[in-house]
């Protein structure tokens, strides 16, 4: 596990600006969090099939006194939703939970049962600007004819697969049967810049389902890499070489010919993941080919993704189709495994500090059997874990019951974005002397309480601008308030010959805004690449 104590003072985003001639630098930041929203408990389904959460009433009592927010409904264009489950029961009608967002301001939580026992944790993440999100709704037929009833290729609008993923939840129609589990493990990827493909390893007659899909794509400043992995035969592992393996899939052309991976920074790295058991008849133990993933290396480099799980029978692979974002911006992430262990709550212990309103986690799950495979029939209850993050250091995992020889290992991240980024400059403007220019910027909910700007602003972070100058910053401006209220600000600048003596014309200079509030933030990482830098032109 990564740590980073001063993280949470992290708060300024680099951009570059240029005075007095053609020079260049950095480009600014490509995305912006708004807010990642939480109901101030689990969300306990009961007795229901459907349970609708208004992150507006969270109570559902007519009233908005309890409001999450504040009058301020999502951009559905720029929110998607995580949710995590864990259930007392084993059946997946059960513990198998849809989530999905309805609309601006409420998500509703689907299954095929009225039996209670399920738990809930919900996530809604929303951007200012910079991620574009797309979702349907897909329904599987039990049609045993044909691959209609185990594949779905959905058309899309075309999206940069080198800046989506894509996530999935969905609900089951059938009976329990405890070896016929398989039927409802679903993977979504891309096979076209224009084609989301969703999939399962066997249909069988009454096994509808219905699943939800979520595309997000990023402007910049995220690199994803996918790809897809089978944990083969009687293997209880398989890896994915990030160290320039050719087992990354070719964002241009994914069903085509794979490509090399290339090595991520640990520390700015999120995983989201989806499996299938590869398994076409009826067999017990299903939940023993159910993946776990994590991602190590050497120091802060990641150039390994591990694949565990449990049992090794060699007619059955399981398969898992991964998507692995870097970003490379200021956000920080933080990663670990929790092996082998026997509780219903394995600790990951605590982390180091994030805020909540702009972190977000994900996990995996694998069984340990210390049996035969063969006595573990049932599962869902042990395996199923939901996630909660709380306060600025617990994430708590959670699954609904632990029993013997059904030990689990859980790996999972926790990613904190930055709170602010610079939109203008860009890069390589040029800016005159006495001429003004409106350097702008764009922050996260959280800035707008806690700090010390005045009506009409109350509360907002006030802000110090710097440029950096002949090897050192220097101010701009302090106390800098937005002059309303929002997500955004400006403020012009017009540059003189020097700023605190030091010459400024044909020199590159870089802009940097942070919360007076938060304070400084630290220096960029040497090694962080940008995908919009301009090199200097010749003078």
């Amino acid at each position: 596990m990564k740590r980073r104590k001063d993280f949470f003072l992290t708060v300024g985003m680099i951009a570059a600006v240029t005075a007095g001639g053609l020079l260049f630098s950095e480009a600014a930041e490509a995305y912006q969090i708004k807010r990642i929203l939480r109901p101030a408990a689990a969300i306990v389904i009961g007795a229901n099939e459907v349970v609708t959460f208004d992150f507006e009433d969270p109570n559902a009592d007519g009233s908005t006194a309890d409001s999450l927010m504040g009058g301020q409904y999502f951009d559905i264009s720029k929110t998607f939703i995580l949710a995590t489950a864990s259930d007392t029961n084993d059946s997946p009608l059960l513990s198998r939970v849809m989530a999905i967002l309805d609309d601006d301001h409420t998500v509703s939580l689907a299954r095929f049962s009225a039996t209670a026992g399920a738990t809930v944790e919900l996530m809604a993440i929303e951007f200012v600007s910079g991620v574009t999100v797309r979702s349907g709704i897909t329904v599987f037929s039990d049609t045993t004819t044909g691959t209609s009833g185990r594949i779905k290729t959905i058309t899309i609008p075309t999206v940069d697969l080198a800046k989506s993923f894509a996530t999935i939840s969905w609900k089951s129609y059938s009976a329990f049967n405890s070896a016929r589990d398989n039927a409802y493990l679903f993977t979504a990827y891309f096979s076209a810049t224009n084609k989301l493909k969703i999939e399962r390893s066997r249909v069988l007659n009454g096994y509808r389902a219905d699943v939800y899909y979520q595309i997000i794509s990023f402007d910049e400043d995220v690199d994803v890499q996918s790809g897809t992995k089978a944990i083969a035969g009687a293997a209880t592992s398989a890896t994915v070489n990030l160290n320039a393996g050719v087992e990354c899939k070719d964002p241009t052309n994914p069903s085509g010919a794979l490509i090399a991976c290339h090595t991520v920074p640990i520390d700015r790295s999120l995983l989201f993941m989806a499996f299938r058991a590869g398994i076409s008849s009826a067999t017990t133990g299903e939940e023993g080919y159910w993946p776990d993933v994590a991602l190590t290396g050497t120091g802060n480099t990641g150039n390994t993704l591990t694949f565990t799980r449990g049992a090794a029978t060699s007619s059955y692979d399981t398969n898992v189709d991964w998507f692995l974002l870097e970003f490379k911006d200021q956000s920080y992430a933080q990663t670990g495994r929790v092996a082998n262990n026997a509780t219903t709550t394995p600790s990951p212990g605590a982390l180091g500090a994030f805020t909540l309103g702009r972190t977000l986690s994900t996990h995996s799950s694998s069984f340990i059997f210390s049996g035969a495979v063969t006595s573990n029939v049932t599962g869902n209850d042990e395996l199923q874990v939901r996630a909660l993050l709380s306060g600025t250091t617990a994430l708590t995992l959670t699954r609904g019951a632990a029993v013997t020889d059904n030990n689990i290992n859980v790996s999972w991240f926790v990613h904190e974005l930055p709170p602010l980024k610079v939109v203008q400059p860009d890069g390589g403007e040029t800016l005159t002397v006495g001429t003004p220019y409106n350097i702008q910027w764009e922050i996260a909910d959280e800035l707008k309480s806690g700090g010390a700007c005045l009506a009409p602003v109350a509360g907002y972070h006030a802000l110090t601008l710097q440029a950096y100058v002949d090897g050192g910053w220097e101010n701009i401006a302090t106390g800098v308030c937005p002059a309303a209220v929002g997500n955004t600000g400006s403020y012009s600048w017009s540059p003189s010959a020097t700023l605190n003596a030091k010459n400024v014309i044909g020199n590159t200079a870089k802009v940097r805004v942070y919360s007076q509030t938060l304070g400084v933030p630290p220096a960029r990482p040497a090694d962080r690449s940008r995908s919009r830098n301009r090199a200097p032109p010749h003078r």
